[in-house]
């Protein structure tokens, strides 16, 4: 009979390992988190790396530690509300970081740069393409 180690090794890739390795350390050794870790933990570990991280890397980190407590026979801390609440008020979003009115994180009030008030900007310059579009050259 075959070995289901084998199967079940084979059914993640090897990058997706690295990356889940990689979490698991970023978690227990740059942070200084315990295994298996609590839902206020993982809680805090997203508040703290949530400016710091774009959403999807704090995503991927999720899954790891949710498959590292599914591995170990742990429940999953990462599935609580909390962990969920965390997640989807503290991340950054891509929309909240350009469009949010008086957003702390931009610059230009909240509003989307143009490429005219990107010309006032010191060192920049513009160029026209031969295809009629503009390239801004710092």
């Amino acid at each position: 009979m075959a070995d289901f180690h084998l199967y079940l090794g084979a059914a993640t890739r090897a990058n997706t390992q690295r990356s889940y390795a990689s979490a698991i350390r970023h978690f227990e050794v740059e942070w200084g988190g315990h295994l298996p870790a609590t839902t206020d933990s993982v809680a805090r570990y997203l508040a703290d790396y949530a400016e710091q991280h774009a959403i999807n890397t704090l995503r991927q980190r999720l899954a790891a530690l949710a498959r590292w407590h599914i591995e170990q026979g742990f429940a999953d801390p990462t599935r609580t509300p909390l962990v969920r609440k965390v997640l989807s008020g503290e991340a950054p979003s891509a929309a909240r970081l350009f469009f949010e009115p008086n957003s702390t994180t931009r610059r230009n009030g909240g509003h989307p740069y143009t490429l005219a008030s990107l010309m006032n900007v010191d060192g920049l310059e513009a160029q026209t393409s031969p295809h009629g579009k503009m390239r801004v050259l710092g």
